[in-house]
Formats: structure tokens, C-alpha cells, sequence
């Protein structure tokens, strides 16, 4: 009888521990999912501080901006299982855009949870860089202290996942020294990421007239504008173009011009810049080879051509998809029957 007895509370404690792991386990996937972290630096292992940094699916779109802090740190939270990149612009320094892959794998009973995975960056310089270049890399200025520490609190606030504390610093700051072309800069990029674009358009535009040879802040403007729509693309061009002219080495600049004129179905000029991206990549970026992929198949109808590029997407992604492959051989067949 007591054996009984004993067996029941065993059982009751053995459910009542499995009933926590997975309660457990519920709780860390509801609070977030992963973390990717980790710094950038260049070839002689110094941290770089406001490096643009992006973090791309699987499909080769970004998902999420931020920027690394005075230490060289990034980070993105989050995220869910899977293989994500994380994509390093140095727009400000005479150094080379960097792509790399991160995965994400997490256990628990459930198949799902979180993990805090750390990819640090390092980035190689340049042969000697153009006149258009090195205009954007230094601006300084002399910021009043009180909207200094609002600047910094702000920054902090978007570091502990704070939008609405960091907007209103940000925003204060700016009230303070309405020239503050770091604050500027910081909250258009943050309310991009929040699609608040319009308003990101409006700081990008004071932070362009604060510093009119930043390549970052009209990268941003043109992308901010592209956001808002295909009635914003000739807008977004302008603002592009310009940052083309301060930073004429930068792939992503004519891959993005590539993409609007896309949208614009002036596919001339989408396949002139999206091939000048692929030529200015210091490496096959997946990216390019998928939009041009597109451009071939869906646009030009040079079938051998998009072949070509998804064949190259697939390698330069890492991907062994049958369906994709399947796609290939039919873009080779249709190739064949329209010669």
C-alpha cells in the first residue's frame, strides 16, 4: 500500500516537472525568440563604431537596420530558427562592404526557443579610395552637453530595446541643437526600421542639409522613399543618385537603383545598374544574382540569362534546392525552344 502510495506521488512529481519544462520552454519562445550579436572591425582588429548594419532572410530581404555603438557592437533580437545574414555597410570608412551567414538553431522539447549566437565581422580596406568617397568620411561638430547626454540616453534606450524612449530622446536632443546631424541620422534610421518612413525621410533631409557629403544619410533617404511606394521612386532615384556621386564604389547604391527601376519597368537601366552592382561586389552577393535572375526571367525574357543568375544565386546562398534546380531546367528548356 505504501509502495502504491509512493508510485502516485511519483508519477505526480515526474508530471509535475514536465508540465514546468514545458511551461518553461513556452515562456522563453514567447519572449523574443534569438539574439544575434557580436562587433565589427577592420583588418587590424579596431572596433568600428556607426557601421550600418543589416540583417537579411533567406530570400536575400533585410529585415531589420541598426547601427554599431561606440564599442563596435551590433545586435538583432528576435529571430526566429533559420540562416540569416548580417550584411556590414562602412559607408563612413575607406573599407570594404561585408556579407556573411549566421544560423540559428535552438533545442528544446518543443523544437523552437532561443539562443544568443555571437558573429563578429572583420573588414577589409580599400586600395586608395576616390575623391567622392573620402568626402563623406569625417564631420564633426561641437554639441551643446545637455543634448549630448539626451543623445546618449537615446541611443541607450534603442540598445535596451526602447523605441518609444529612444524616439523621444532622440527628439529632444534634436530640439536642443536642431543641427545635431548625429541625432538626425540616428532617429531617421530608427523610425525606418519602425516604418514610421515619412518621418525618416524628414530627418534624413535635416541631417542632408546639416551635412550634405554623408553617403549613408541619402542611402537611407532613397530607401526610406522607396518605402513609401512606386509614386516616391523618382524621389528615391534623386537621393540615390547623390549618394552614387559621394560613394561610386558602393555595390548596394546601384543595387538599389537596379531594384527601382524594377519597379519602374525601365528594364534597360534595372539591368545596366544591377550588372555595375555585380561588377563593383567583391564577391558573388546573392542578392544581385537573384534580382537579375528576375530581371531575365519575368522582364527581358532571356531565359539563358536567368538561368545563368539563379544558377549563380544558388551557388553564391549555399542552397541545394530541387525545386529551384527544377526551375533552372526549365529556364534552359524554354532557352532552347525561343533560339
Amino acid at each position: 500500500m505504501s509502495s502504491s502510495r509512493f508510485s502516485a506521488t511519483g508519477f505526480a512529481t515526474i508530471f509535475a516537472l514536465a508540465l514546468f519544462l514545458l511551461v518553461s520552454t513556452l515562456q522563453v519562445y514567447a519572449q523574443g525568440g534569438s539574439t544575434i550579436s557580436g562587433f565589427i572591425y577592420d583588418d587590424r582588429r579596431n572596433p568600428l563604431s556607426d557601421v550600418d548594419v543589416e540583417l537579411l532572410d533567406e530570400i536575400d530581404v533585410v529585415q531589420k537596420r541598426t547601427r554599431t555603438n561606440s564599442a563596435g557592437k551590433y545586435e538583432f533580437t528576435g529571430l526566429s530558427d533559420g540562416r540569416w545574414q548580417i550584411r556590414a555597410l562602412p559607408f563612413r570608412y575607406n573599407l570594404h562592404d561585408k556579407t556573411e551567414t549566421v544560423t540559428v538553431h535552438t533545442l528544446s522539447i518543443l523544437g523552437t526557443g532561443s539562443s544568443f549566437v555571437t558573429h563578429d565581422m572583420y573588414l577589409q580596406r580599400k586600395g586608395p579610395p576616390s575623391l567622392g568617397f573620402t568626402t563623406g568620411v569625417v564631420f564633426a561638430q561641437e554639441i551643446p552637453p545637455d543634448a549630448e547626454v539626451l543623445y546618449e540616453e537615446g541611443v541607450t534606450a534603442f540598445e535596451n530595446k526602447n523605441a518609444q524612449i529612444g524616439v523621444e530622446k532622440l527628439t529632444a536632443a534634436i530640439e536642443k541643437f536642431p543641427t545635431y546631424y548625429s541625432a538626425l541620422q540616428k532617429l531617421g534610421v530608427e523610425l525606418m526600421s519602425l516604418d514610421q518612413n515619412m518621418d525618416a525621410v524628414k530627418c534624413f533631409i535635416r541631417a542632408a542639409e546639416v551635412n550634405p557629403k554623408s553617403t549613408a544619410t541619402f542611402y537611407n533617404m532613397g530607401m526610406a522613399l522607396n518605402k513609401l511606394g512606386k509614386e516616391y521612386n523618382d524621389a528615391s532615384l534623386v537621393a540615390l543618385n547623390k549618394a552614387k556621386v559621394l560613394a561610386p564604389d558602393s555595390y548596394l547604391i546601384e543595387l538599389q537603383m537596379g531594384k527601382i527601376y524594377r519597379e519602374k519597368e525601365e528594364f534597360e537601366k534595372a539591368e545596366e545598374h544591377l550588372l555595375k552592382a555585380k561588377k563593383l561586389a567583391e564577391s558573388s552577393v546573392p542578392e544581385i544574382h537573384k534580382e537579375l535572375a528576375q530581371l531575365y526571367g519575368n522582364d527581358i525574357k532571356d531565359y539563358r540569362k536567368a538561368a545563368d543568375e539563379l544558377e549563380a544565386y544558388m551557388r553564391s546562398s549555399n542552397q541545394n534546392d530541387s525545386k529551384m534546380k527544377a526551375q533552372i531546367d526549365n529556364l534552359r528548356r524554354k532557352a532552347k525552344e525561343s533560339s
